[in-house]
């Protein structure tokens, strides 16, 4: 199934370790990063391709 990229929103040692977690056992390539604020996610997602 074709995605797109992955941003996750949070602050917190747990919000970091799920987010690798997660993109550790995904199959998919799709790029991902974490950010501090929902404002920083939508802008970087703007920017990016679609799939």
């Amino acid at each position: 199934m074709p995605s797109g990229p992955l941003a996750v929103v949070g602050l917190t040692g747990k919000v970091q370790v799920a987010c690798k977690r997660f993109v550790n056992v995904s199959p998919s390539k799709q790029p991902a990063r974490l950010f501090k604020t929902a404002t920083e996610a939508h802008a970087r997602l703007a920017t990016q391709a679609k799939p």
